[in-house]
């Protein structure tokens, strides 16, 4: 998972994550390591409660707020043949693709009650990358309360929608094509949940299954946490 999952107070820092290697046993021996906690930041702060200007990470993290789209879309852009805005002006800020009726995958998306997320359809040509000079259709991520948005498993209830609404298997299309899933399965941490995907599991029990290990991680975290 992402610090920026649902809710974001879950997530480390980069120090506590430090914290936590070096305690637990992930290094061959531990290391002597000194942590100096922040002065004036606090667990539930989105990047704009800083205060401090942001430097894009890359052309496609262009605002405070990417690092949670990219969350929310980034698997999909791994699996490939669906457009999540990069090549366009929303870089991982729609989920689109040739053939989608926008209204259709619009709809389908809202009814499923995602908290603290909307999804407004639209249409759009990229200028670069996936479907370069193609109009395609799908819908635009809007987060109406980011700290209760379940970021990571909007790509799997989007992957279930565009089956749904107009007959897309991303996973069967990329197996057609050839496609490796190393870098899928490893932004996942296990090869486990897109086997689950593929075997027909609904997005909803998908996601259920993680609550156990979210649950161990909160108990186990405890301990490292400056903050």
């Amino acid at each position: 998972r992402s610090q920026w999952d649902v809710p974001y107070v879950y997530g480390l820092t980069c120090g506590e994550v430090a914290r936590w290697i070096n305690e637990r046993g992930g290094l061959p021996r531990p290391c002597r390591l000194t942590v100096v906690p922040l002065r004036g930041w606090r667990r539930t702060m989105v990047w704009r409660d800083t205060g401090l200007p942001w430097v894009p990470a890359s052309p496609h993290i262009p605002h405070g707020e990417s690092p949670l789209f990219q969350v929310a879309t980034g698997m999909l852009g791994e699996i490939g043949g669906v457009s999540i805005g990069i090549g366009y002006t929303l870089p991982f800020q729609t989920i689109a693709a040739p053939k989608v009726e926008p209204a259709a995958l619009a709809a389908n998306l809202n009814a499923r009650g995602l908290p603290g997320v909307a999804f407004r359809p639209l249409t759009y040509k990229p200028y670069y990358g996936a479907f370069k000079d193609e109009v395609i259709g799908g819908v635009q991520l809007h987060f109406t309360d980011p700290a209760h948005a379940p970021l990571t498993a909007i790509n799997y209830h989007a992957l279930e929608a565009l089956k749904q609404v107009a007959g897309r298997d991303l996973f069967a299309e990329a197996v057609k094509a050839k496609k490796k899933f190393d870098m899928f399965d490893k932004v996942n941490g296990t090869e486990a949940t897109r086997r689950a995907v593929q075997a027909g599991r609904p997005a909803t029990e998908i996601v259920a299954a993680w609550r156990a290990g979210e649950e161990a991680f909160r108990r186990e975290r405890e301990k490292f946490l400056l903050y």
